[in-house]
């Protein structure tokens, strides 16, 4: 998982919108790297915090 977060830290895209702000969210949420998410999981942690 170390390897991915730091990948994911080094990325770099310009001139495009990217998933990988939402990627760097979900490597370091604590439910979903123990595994205690459903299919509605996303929408309920992300999408209703704004």
């Amino acid at each position: 998982m170390n390897r991915l977060r730091r990948a994911l830290s080094e990325f770099v895209i310009g001139g495009v919108e990217t998933t990988l702000p939402l990627h760097r969210k979900l490597v370091v949420d604590s439910e979903m790297l123990s595994g205690e998410y459903d299919i509605h999981w996303l929408e309920k942690t992300f999408l209703s915090k704004k």
